[in-house]
């Protein structure tokens, strides 16, 4: 496992930027996450020479998709630009005059539809590539496939949400009529046996984010449907070099060294990394526990599943959830937290032993302790 070192805070202090003590885990506004000295060993060497990018990006998904045992795999810039990238693919095929006219759908099938319950920030994706959303509930989801819709947009971690459908449901019906299914599993990694498992729902794309697995921030995942997965590629930022400008992917673009560091990092996941990370996180969260339960006010328990540490704060102290996230973020180093209802929970697979140290004297002095 990497650590922070010095030269990554004497980086950030050179350049005028106070290095974050990250208690939320792997989020894109914080880095996504740290990598590991074999993946950034393999971006190393990637740097050291050219490579033509197409034939990179074509054997990383031949080597993901015969890793996870799918048709076909391709490395993009994010789960985000993998769904972008897949409903433009639903929408277009593989032909070369729909293709560029995205984001402009007039004339093709161009409704992806989602159930309300699925609603998220980042259902967004698939109108980037100029399709419509038709947002409907569990009763009205059949009636509303029709020969406009191009795909179905599905959230696999919205799945157990009061109203929504089965994803086993979603697929029967829609493949009922040849309508692909979109299956956004950005977090789906741990334990690597559920992107096998996610894999083999038949969904016909499915998006990761890449730096669930310890890739870098910048890299994600779509894998699924042969045909599919080949036309993404069409609208990716090297169909647009290769064939002519015709492709509106151009800035989902990814270096040399991600696509290394993707493989890589895969590898490393289902080789042993998952397990180190696990065993990493729930020994930092029984540990932070703890320290904690030393500190009045509040009550401190190791959530291992989750790799949290969760903390409750008694109603005699005039303290919050809320309260107490917003001052260790405004202190130094920031301290970033997640609130959870009432609850403040600290990530712990993306804290290390110097931060927890940092953490733990901070409680103190916001609760009281000398």
């Amino acid at each position: 496992m990497a650590t922070n070192s010095p030269m990554a805070t004497d980086i950030y202090a050179e350049l005028g930027i106070e290095r974050v003590i990250n208690g939320r885990g792997n989020q894109t506004v914080l880095g996504g996450s740290r990598l590991s000295p074999r993946v950034l060993a393999a971006m190393r060497t990637a740097n050291a020479s050219f490579v033509d990018m197409e034939n990179l990006l074509t054997r990383v998904g031949e080597i993901v998709s015969e890793t996870l045992s799918c048709e076909a795999a391709y490395p993009t810039s994010g789960c985000a630009a993998a769904i972008a990238l897949g409903t433009a693919a639903c929408m277009t095929g593989d032909d070369p005059a729909l293709i560029a006219k995205i984001p402009d759908t007039t004339g093709m099938p161009n409704q992806v539809v989602i159930q309300s319950v699925h609603r998220n920030a980042y259902d967004r994706m698939p109108s980037v590539a100029g399709a419509q959303l038709v947002e409907v509930d569990a009763l009205g989801f059949e009636s509303a496939l029709t020969d406009k819709t191009a795909a179905i947009y599905f959230t696999a971690s919205f799945e157990t949400r009061e109203g929504s459908l089965r994803l086993s449901e979603v697929i029967e019906m829609a493949h009922a009529r040849d309508i692909p299914v979109i299956l956004d599993a950005a977090g789906q990694v741990s334990p690597p046996s559920l992107m096998d498992e996610t894999i083999a729902t038949g969904a016909d794309l499915i998006g990761f984010g890449a730096k669930y697995f310890g890739a870098p921030n910048s890299t994600g995942l779509l894998c699924g449907r042969r045909d599919l997965v080949h036309a993404a590629t069409l609208h990716g930022f090297i169909g647009f070099e290769n064939r002519g400008g015709q492709a509106f992917g151009r800035g989902y673009k990814l270096d040399r060294g991600e696509a290394v560091a993707l493989v890589e990092a895969l590898r490393e996941w289902r080789n042993g990394g998952y397990e180190a990370t696990r065993r990493s996180a729930t020994e930092r969260a029984t540990s932070i526990a703890r320290d904690l339960c030393h500190v009045p006010g509040i009550t401190a328990r190791a959530n291992a599943e989750r790799y949290w540490v969760e903390v409750t704060f008694d109603t005699a102290v005039p303290h919050t959830a809320d309260t107490v996230a917003a001052t260790l973020r405004s202190g130094h180093p920031p301290i970033w937290a997640r609130v959870e209802d009432t609850m403040l929970a600290l990530a712990t697979n993306t804290l290390t032993k110097d931060d927890q140290a940092i953490l733990v004297r901070r409680f103190a002095e916001i609760l009281g302790e000398s």
